[in-house]
């Protein structure tokens, strides 16, 4: 599944272009690399979206519960938002800094478009110190054995696919990020999950998934 950058998105919605039903609408942008400026800066954006979708001329981000939604005029979206550090090479729950890094965003209607919830994520492609440990701690046991059973060439990018699998789907579940255990995986049973194919610019840098729970 393509992600396309955020001015590019907004431009073919103001054409009246809308994703197929049961695909969410993808878009990556620019943020600062401030944690907090990234946030407001990424739901603005996202925001920005939704009201173009909708034909609404505001839109409102909100926090109903572990998983946020958008308010646009009668509609309501579902939003999965992920922050990058250009610095960063792990999760992006690690970024850091002010460098400037990059958002992504996915969002779809709550209602009548085939989607239940939804969950994403970026992770560098770039292996931490203590890579093993962390996939120890947090990977399935079938991830943990093909990181090790991965060329040193191919290992990072690996790593970076699992983790980002494990985030989206951890969003789309509606769960913590936790030590692995057997109830994670009953969790995200029924999540469809797909890797994404970042813009040219990005795609040797970083690795992206989404996940979905159809509905």
């Amino acid at each position: 599944m393509r992600v396309a950058l955020f001015d590019e998105v907004l431009a073919q919605l103001a054409t009246g272009w809308r994703p197929d039903y049961g695909t969410p609408l993808l878009a990556l942008r620019p943020v600062p690399g401030d944690r907090r400026a990234a946030r407001s800066a990424t739901r603005a954006a996202a925001c920005a979206l939704a009201a173009c979708w909708a034909g609404s001329p505001k839109a409102d981000y909100l926090r109903p519960g572990r998983r946020p939604r958008i308010a646009a005029g009668p509609m309501h979206f579902h939003v999965s938002l992920a922050y990058g550090n250009n610095g960063n090479n792990g999760s992006s729950e690690h970024t850091g800094g002010d460098r400037e890094g990059c958002a992504l965003i996915a969002l779809c209607p709550a209602d009548d478009h085939g989607i239940a919830a939804l969950g994403i994520d970026l992770c560098a492609i770039g292996l931490l110190p203590d890579w093993d440990a962390v996939a120890g701690l947090y990977l399935p046991p079938a991830e943990r054995q093909a990181l090790h059973e991965a060329t040193p060439s191919r290992r990072a990018e690996a790593f970076a696919q699992a983790w980002s699998r494990l985030e989206a789907g951890s969003k789309a579940a509606g769960i913590d990020l936790v030590e692995w255990h057997d109830g994670i995986a009953a969790s995200f049973a029924g999540l469809r999950t797909s890797g994404l194919d970042m813009p040219p610019a990005f795609a040797d840098h970083w690795a992206a998934m989404l996940a979905c729970a159809p509905g």
